[in-house]
């Protein structure tokens, strides 16, 4: 690899370490918000939002959107009923970590607008480390697809003991993978990582297409959904011109 390739594993290495971080500290305070709850005369309730949350970074998202750190996690925890009809039940309402899921969920774009990359965006072709990563993941329909009969084989055999058949999948940092990086200009900077086994080089064939972000909804995987929210909230995708 060349020295940019190089230093954009590093990056990613750093950047999904920290993220996973911060995702832990914001679900360890979704937690104590939880319990907090029932006992308001806590020092914990008490001092609620007199403090600012984390500065929430946008890497963050992709690991709160991407890994198990899931309400449905936090409310088995705390044993908090779902409600009813919500595919990702906020735990207690307004908590930090339901706050920032509710941020990585939004976008500035109406489902009528046409989505285009922004003017000067770059998009670079390069490689990628996918951290954190977890053994035996499956990625996101349509994309599961493409797994040959012996990975799902290898899969099903570790997932059946996962201290016995620990070395039956190969650890997804074991080596980098094709990915796209976006940038607002030739350099680096604050850029947005795809993996290419993700559909981040389908999505950009899709925003060439003229389609609205209501049609876009029903052809993007939720990854790729997660990746064009990304894009937008960092100005890197707009809205065409009517």
């Amino acid at each position: 690899m060349d020295e940019q390739a190089t230093r954009d594993l590093w990056r990613d290495y750093d950047d999904g370490w920290h993220s996973m971080a911060e995702t832990f500290a914001l679900s360890i305070d979704q937690w104590y918000h939880a319990l907090g709850k029932g006992n308001q005369d806590s020092v914990y309730w008490r001092h609620r939002g007199t403090n600012p949350d984390l500065d929430i970074q946008e890497r963050t998202f992709d690991v709160l959107i991407n890994t198990a750190v899931t309400a449905h996690v936090l409310q088995a925890i705390v044993d908090e009923k779902p409600v009813e009809g919500m595919a990702s039940p906020p735990i207690s309402g307004e908590g930090p970590l339901s706050r920032a899921a509710e941020r990585a969920g939004t976008t500035d774009l109406e489902s009528e607008a046409v989505p285009v990359l922004a003017a000067g965006v770059v998009v670079r072709e390069s490689v990628g480390l996918d951290v954190p990563g977890f053994k035996g993941f499956l990625p996101a329909a349509p994309f599961d697809e493409d797994i040959d009969e012996k990975t799902r084989d290898a899969i099903a055999t570790y997932w059946s003991d996962p201290i016995e058949h620990a070395n039956a999948v190969a650890s997804p940092v074991a080596g980098p993978v094709p990915a796209f990086r976006f940038s607002k200009g030739a350099e680096p900077g604050d850029e947005i990582r795809g993996l290419a086994r993700e559909g981040a080089y389908e999505l950009m064939g899709l925003l060439g297409q003229g389609l609205t972000m209501q049609q876009l909804d029903h052809r993007l995987s939720f990854i790729q959904r997660h990746l064009l929210r990304r894009m937008i909230r960092a100005g890197m995708v707009t809205a065409a011109d009517t």
